[in-house]
């Protein structure tokens, strides 16, 4: 089963592992904003990988977001 992120007011907060530098961060932050739906990607601290993501209302899942960055060559947990 799909969660379909419904209020885009929540940003979706994920812990992105394997960032080592800040080109890093713009790679996910890229992949993640390719996604349709995605409005805003900000890492606040690569070292750390905590990664807020805000989506349009119904258009794209967690599940999608933390693939595309798999897809970047980095893991992601919600």
């Amino acid at each position: 089963m799909e969660f379909i992120m419904e209020n885009s007011q929540q940003p979706l907060v994920l812990k992105v592992k394997g960032m080592t530098c800040p080109t890093c961060a713009y790679h996910v932050q890229e992949a993640v904003l390719s996604l349709d739906g995605v409005k805003t990607v900000t890492i606040d601290n690569w070292r750390n990988g905590e990664t807020r993501v805000e989506v349009k209302p119904g258009t794209v899942t967690p599940e999608q977001i933390v693939k595309a960055i798999w897809e970047a060559g980095y893991t992601a947990v919600l």
